[in-house]
């Protein structure tokens, strides 16, 4: 490339470079608070504490397993980063916000793309809006901004195919495919990093309603392949969340028509938290959802009108009227309640739920300032620009600020649930997670004070049940701890843990007959539960029943992963401790699962030759 066409080229690319600095000079000065910010809840799950991610081989695992959950590619980025930086929380808060910075530059390239007005506006409100704070300071929702990031790729892309847009023209190709295909694996990569991008074709059909002008039969055609890919995404989704993430039980036992009227409230909450997003808080109250009236309905009916209306009208506002809001109602469509989400047991709304939703919004409220500046300078006699940059700033500082001291609450778990408790008082779970970081500090007053606030504000919240159960363990009060954990069976039967719970409680009360019970039905419902295996084994063993604990080490061993090394030296030493109390009968059987598992380990030997020389030892 000459002089001559460089000059040209960064001539053309000024205004993007510009507007690319300025939009990460604000994130940066809006987000300063998490770059001395740590990990928080849920990063142990995802990042600090998921062994897949943390272990070289985790990466076979990440994509051949269910390891994953079901944003494989978001847990790839955490494994090539870990191998990089290791577990310091600066480059993954640093991550996110370059990420949420494109993405916001990616707002302003579509909308001026698609021709519509206020586009700098609009991506610096999707920028510093508080609903964004959670996706940003939240490291675990590198989920929201690595697959917002994808899907906007996407969606530009097939702006750029012809599939999507203004077309007036009827002649040349319907769709350039090196531009389709492009989006087509944009919109891959989205999926594999959180599939609540779902929607996307939905969105893209809308658009072609909204935008186009001469129909062809090939733009329609092109969105099939996108809405298969979609539709598989999101039955895997349904399944995970249901089935693997445990998101049923009587936390999510609504009907139909409760679920009909959750979804009208839902869809207005979030129109409201756009428009005035004060209070922000990490958890929302959880409003009831109580039997369903035509009354409750209404909010489901104002919505699906407010979608509608724009239908009636005519002319370019009307059509881009529709586009925004019908938008809008598709891509929070998966988290409006009518499916199962693990989340809404907390609570059945939430910011990073927003994450990608609000761009639509914020285009339509954008573009009506961008016309009322118009309208303003034309009658002020002011330059446009001037009064849109007084607009803009009028509109976007009090968002930045708040977004600024909502992040400061992302420091720390403490930082975080104390927040969140000052923001809502019956946040249960938070008062549970808090009272955590109190008992494992040794402050037990402490805890208790906000287990028991856990349980004013949820008597059904089975956590906080079973985490005051092993405190009042730990302080000897173990008949109140049997109590809280056969409580805590009662609301969740399917959870194992519950019962060996109650099993452990038994065998220190010394019902030992009752305790083995508990443990085995605590396996007859899941085998693979290493704790349970484990509780028997420590059982039997005390029982002296050594021919049966020794099959039930041997499950735990085999759920927990330990190596059939680390077995054989841990069965050796048994073996040892055995003929030390004189139990030679005892230390044969161990010796021989040591046997078993490395034949020829020279520990094992030295001791089956005093066996079997009948040699006393010690």
């Amino acid at each position: 490339m000459g002089k001559t066409e460089t000059g040209s080229w960064l001539q053309a690319h000024r205004a993007e470079w510009g507007v690319a600095l300025f939009l990460l000079a604000v994130g940066v000065a809006v987000y300063l608070p998490v770059f001395s910010a740590g990990f928080i809840w849920d990063d142990d799950y995802h990042l600090t504490g998921n062994l897949h991610v943390l272990a070289w081989r985790g990466l076979l695992d990440i994509w051949g397993s269910r390891a994953a959950m079901y944003y494989p590619l978001t847990l790839t980025t955490f494994w090539g980063l870990h191998k990089v930086v290791g577990l310091h929380p600066l480059p993954y808060h640093l991550l996110t916000l370059l990420l949420h910075t494109a993405n916001a530059f990616l707002v302003w390239t579509l909308l001026r793309e698609l021709k519509i007005p206020g586009a700098l506006l609009a991506a610096c409100l999707f920028l510093v809006h508080p609903v964004q704070v959670e996706s940003v300071a939240w490291i675990t929702e590198l989920k929201n901004t690595q697959s917002g990031f994808f899907t906007l790729l996407s969606f530009w892309c097939l702006v750029r195919s012809g599939l999507l847009g203004d077309h007036p023209e009827a002649d040349g190709p319907v769709i350039r495919p090196r531009w389709y295909q492009v989006g087509w694996g944009f919109f891959a990569l989205a999926l594999l990093s959180k599939t609540a991008v779902v929607m996307l074709p939905a969105v893209g059909l809308i658009a072609m309603l909204s935008l186009e002008r001469n129909w062809r039969r090939e733009r329609l055609q092109a969105l099939l392949p996108l809405f298969l890919l979609s539709m598989t995404a999101a039955a895997w989704t349904i399944w995970e969340q249901r089935y693997s993430s445990g998101a049923s039980g009587f936390e999510w036992s609504h009907s139909f028509l409760e679920r009909l009227a959750l979804a009208g409230q839902v869809f207005w909450f979030y129109v409201g938290k756009l428009l005035w997003p004060f209070p922000v808080m990490f958890l929302y109250p959880r409003w009831p959802v109580g039997p369903v009236t035509p009354f409750s309905l209404l909010p489901l009916i104002g919505a699906l009108l407010l979608m509608a209306l724009p239908l009636l009208l005519k002319g370019d506002r009307a059509r881009f009227l529709f586009l925004s809001v019908a938008s809008f109602g598709l891509l929070v469509f998966p988290v409006l309640g009518l499916f199962n989400v693990y989340f809404f047991r907390y609570a059945y709304v939430a910011d990073h739920f927003l994450y990608l939703a609000a761009i639509p919004l914020f285009a339509l409220v954008a573009a009506a300032l961008a016309d009322l500046g118009v309208w303003f300078a034309d009658r002020l006699h002011l330059p446009p620009l001037r009064l849109m940059l007084v607009i803009g700033g009028v509109a976007c500082l009090p968002l930045a600020v708040g977004s600024h001291r909502h992040a400061r609450t992302f420091q720390n778990p403490e930082a975080l649930w104390t927040a969140a408790i000052a923001a809502n008082p019956d946040a249960w779970m938070a008062h549970n997670n808090l009272a955590l970081l109190y008992q494992n500090r040794g402050e037990t007053e402490r805890a208790r004070e906000h287990y028991l606030a856990a349980l004013i504000a949820n008597p059904r919240h089975y956590e906080a049940m079973t985490n005051l159960g092993t405190l009042l363990l730990s302080e000897g009060r173990i008949g109140e701890a049997r109590d809280l954990f056969r409580r805590a069976a009662t609301l969740q039967p399917e959870n194992p843990v519950h019962r060996v719970n109650v099993g452990y409680a038994e065998q220190i009360l010394g019902n030992r007959e009752e305790a083995e019970q508990h443990y085995r039905a605590a396996l007859a419902e899941r085998g693979d539960f290493a704790e349970g295996w484990l509780k028997l084994a420590v059982l039997l063993e005390e029982e002296q029943r050594i021919a049966e604990a020794i099959p039930a080490y041997r499950e735990a061993f085999l759920y927990m992963g330990h190596p059939s090394i680390e077995q054989a030296r841990y069965f050796g030493s048994k073996s040892e401790q055995a003929l030390k109390r004189g139990k030679r009968e005892q230390a044969r059987l161990w010796l021989d699962e040591v046997d078993r598992l490395a034949p020829g380990l020279p520990e094992a030997k030295a001791l089956r030759q005093y066996l079997d020389a009948n040699a006393v030892v010690y």
